[in-house]
């Protein structure tokens, strides 16, 4: 279906704004366009995406030589549905989307941009009610976006939440993810334990192999982690203890901590 896109421009400074607009279309990279508006003192411009690139889906950029406030429209239906964006100051290499669903009718997508000239890779995790979804990373080409229907990813799930970290946690495979108050985030994988912190991600030798199938924590600093053939693997103030059959355990394949 068609959708009548524009980008608004407001300027609220006593002279005329200098903005330059980049178009960076899905799928390009390298091609991304720019455009030059003048936008008045005091006023508002309005610019239809169509009429600087064609129909094409495409994420956008705003510099502009003073500050001004861009803002995206989107209509369709003869303008009897429609939604609107304000794009964000700065990218980040992580971001948390705290609500989605692809259940009830709803048809759901991501959009990432990479305004970088370099390719970006990209890990997106999924919560959803029966557990961590970890697809495999991809790449975006430098000035361009990535579109996510997710619905083919997550058919008739009724609800998720998505991380996009800054790389992926070891392994393959995610199977069990912890927060901590202190906004450390712990991956249980099948090739060990990652931990992610505003520094980046952290391994860690004295789990490293370990087929990790669950984790708990009861207090702060205090992980215990249950996994395939190992045992019980513990993570308190940064110091391991692994506990097996030799230690008491029923079992070497623990799937509940």
């Amino acid at each position: 279906m068609f959708h009548d896109c524009w980008l608004l421009i407001g300027n609220p400074n006593n002279s005329e704004a200098t903005a330059w607009v980049t178009y960076m279309i899905e799928g390009e990279g390298e091609g991304a366009e720019v455009f030059v508006k003048k936008i008045p003192a005091n006023s508002r411009k309005s610019y239809n995406m169509a009429n600087d690139i064609g129909v094409a889906d495409a994420s956008i950029k705003v510099d502009s030589d003073i500050p001004v406030i861009p803002e995206r429209a989107m209509y369709r239906n003869n303008r009897r549905e429609g939604h609107v964006s304000i794009g964000t100051t700065l990218p980040s290499q992580d971001y948390y989307l705290a609500e989605g669903t692809t259940d009830w009718g709803f048809t759901s997508y991501i959009l990432i941009q990479n305004p970088n000239e370099e390719e970006a890779r990209v890990s997106v995790i999924y919560l959803t009610p029966s557990g961590p979804v970890v697809p495999e990373p991809f790449t975006i080409p430098p000035n361009s976006r990535h579109t996510i229907r997710m619905n083919d990813v997550l058919p008739g799930t009724e609800s998720w939440t998505t991380f996009v970290p800054p790389d992926a946690p070891a392994g393959q495979e995610v199977n069990a993810i912890w927060g901590e108050q202190s906004g450390l985030m712990w991956f249980g994988t099948d090739q060990g334990v990652t931990r992610l912190s505003a520094a980046g991600w952290d391994g860690f030798e004295e789990a490293e192999g370990a087929y990790v199938t669950t984790v708990w924590s009861g207090k702060p600093a205090d992980l215990w982690f249950g996994t395939d053939d190992e045992g019980v693997l513990r993570n308190r103030s940064n110091r391991w203890q692994a506990f097996t059959t030799a230690d008491g355990l029923p079992s070497d394949r623990v799937l509940d901590v």
